[in-house]
């Protein structure tokens, strides 16, 4: 790139017209000097005749008239050439300077669409209108680098009246494609101008396409993303050399604007995404902290409240304000507080703690809970988590345990006494069988005679049982034919049978509800002497073991 020099031409035209004004003035004075002084001097020298000088006097006029005339057409002719030269050079630098005028405002503009933008593609599109309407320029797009593909491709453009930037295939790395203004710009990573694109080989591949919208110049340059180039702001003119050395210093301004916007969005992006995450996670730890039962508390060294749940609230019944002023004491009745004091103390000095207290609400109330806390390093700080369990219903159902043991006890004692008691009684009707043992293994006629005596003797002796015998004819078993238990308290029947066919059957009834002595016959009388006989079947279980372990063999 070649700019021109023509802007300083009449900078230097301007300084050098009164000087060279002078110089011709004092330059044909001093030639008609000479003329006038090295003539007459001549004529002098000759010594003619009056007439004859007259006539070289007038020739001597004429001739100075010509040479004069000569001179004053080459210094005039210089003149208005140089004059006609810095016109020319003054209208060039007014065109270069309406030129520059329209970029500036592009730029400007440019600016404030970096400042009011909200997104990368709002921006590019934003510049590249203004750049087209403010900057003059035929044409603008912006093309960005796919690191996968290599493409430049389109993301913004205005001015294509014929979809020409769509149909562009550039690309950033060294293929024919990319050998243009776009592709060079982006590797080299610097400013590329063509302005003569219709004769220039580097634009051969997009010349046909560029005619036909009126392209005669083309500049690129690149723009950045962190440092790195990442895409391509290209500028299009219907005027061949229309980018010089301030139009190209502008366009390169204005990259370097967007590459800072782009930096600016980056971040504020990441800064978005990071707020997102944020706001995310923290949505997340409320509804964890929400969800968690019972009470959530998070507070440091000093005491003060950092972090809390709604049951923390709903429970104390203290607005958040309060508890952000409160202590954790201030939660326990006084008498609990030196308890709560060590559990907190070694939960900071140990790393974790647990006690039982009563949460002492704002309307006095106490519930009992059950408390952990363990110690977090938080922002530099050293502070404790923790969460309380309301254990109001295990207190409950330990003191219902604890009374039903008292009572199981106290039943279970009772249950003893009567099991001691139906102990005894079964050894009792043990003993009343255990005197027959011979008789019931060898006598084939049932239970009689001495053996009744020796029963009743028996029972008298131990104070418990009176008797009576009937016989019956069943089936002949050496098994107990029958065991029932009598209605009245401590009777029972029993009835065994023998092979003979006979069955020596006896009652037996405790002391007290039968008179003492002995009946035979019948079966077993209650206190009125009534036959009542019922049934139990754990008696019955009872007295055939016995019977059939002993004396059945």
């Amino acid at each position: 790139m070649n700019p021109s020099n023509s802007s300083r031409k009449p900078l230097r035209l301007s300084r050098r017209l009164p000087r060279q004004s002078w110089w011709i003035a004092a330059g044909y004075g001093g030639f008609a000097t000479l003329w006038i002084f090295f003539s007459d001097k001549a004529l002098g020298w000759w010594n003619l005749d009056s007439r004859l000088l007259i006539q070289l006097s007038i020739y001597k006029g004429v001739g100075f008239v010509a040479v004069t005339s000569i001179l004053l057409l080459l210094l005039m002719w210089w003149t208005f050439g140089t004059i006609e030269s810095g016109y020319a050079s003054l209208q060039a630098q007014e065109a270069e300077i309406k030129t520059l005028n329209r970029l500036y405002a592009g730029l400007l503009q440019v600016r404030q669409a970096i400042v009011s933008a909200t997104s990368r593609d709002e921006l590019f599109q934003r510049i590249c209108r203004v750049l087209v309407e403010n900057g003059g320029l035929r044409m603008a797009w912006i093309g960005w680098h796919d690191p996968s593909t290599h493409r430049i491709a389109p993301v913004a453009e205005y001015g294509d009246d014929l979809d020409y930037i769509q149909s562009l295939r550039i690309y950033g790395d060294d293929r024919p494609e990319g050998r243009g203004p776009t592709g060079r710009a982006f590797r080299d990573a610097k400013p590329f101008v063509s302005n003569d694109s219709l004769n220039d080989p580097v634009t051969k591949p997009w010349r046909e396409g560029a005619s036909r919208l009126g392209i005669r110049a083309v500049a690129a340059l690149p723009i950045r993303l962190k440092g790195e180039v990442a895409g391509t702001l290209n500028v299009y003119a219907t005027e061949a050399d229309y980018f010089r050395e301030q139009e190209i210093a502008l366009l390169a301004e204005a990259a370097t604007d967007i590459s800072f916007a782009m930096d600016n969005l980056a971040r504020d992006e990441e800064r978005r995404q990071a707020e997102a995450l944020v706001l995310s996670e923290r949505r997340f730890s409320d509804a964890v902290i929400e969800s968690m039962p019972g009470v959530l508390y998070f507070y440091d060294m000093q005491g003060r409240f950092l972090r809390w749940n709604k049951d923390f609230e709903e429970v104390s019944g203290c607005t958040p304000e309060e508890i952000g002023r409160m202590n954790p004491m201030d939660f326990f009745a006084p008498e609990e507080r030196p308890l709560v004091k060590a559990s907190i103390a070694e939960a900071f000095s140990q790393g974790e703690s647990s006690v039982e207290a009563a949460f002492q609400a704002r309307n006095g109330r106490s519930i009992p809970y059950f408390f952990t806390g363990r110690r977090v390093v938080f922002d530099d700080r050293v502070c404790l988590a923790g969460v309380g369990i309301d254990i109001s219903e295990r207190k409950r159902a330990e003191a219902a345990l604890r009374e039903l043991n008292s009572t199981l006890e106290s039943r279970v004692a009772e249950r003893t006494g009567e099991l001691q008691a139906a102990l005894v009684r079964a050894e009792s009707a043990e003993n009343v069988v255990a005197v027959l043992p011979h008789r019931l293994r060898h006598d084939e006629r049932g239970i009689h005679g001495d053996a009744l005596e020796d029963l009743e003797a028996h029972a008298l002796a131990r104070d418990e049982t009176v008797a009576c015998l009937r016989v019956d004819r069943v089936r002949p078993l050496y098994a107990p034919a029958e065991v029932t238990q009598c209605a009245g308290k401590g009777c029972l029947h029993l009835g065994l049978a023998r092979p003979a066919g006979a069955v020596g059957a006896f009652t037996k009834v405790t002391a007290g509800d039968q008179p003492r002595g002995f009946r035979r016959g019948g079966g077993p009388l209650d206190g009125s002497g009534k036959r009542v006989i019922g049934h139990s079947e754990e008696l019955l279980r009872s007295v055939r073991a016995v019977t059939r372990h002993r004396y059945l063999d």
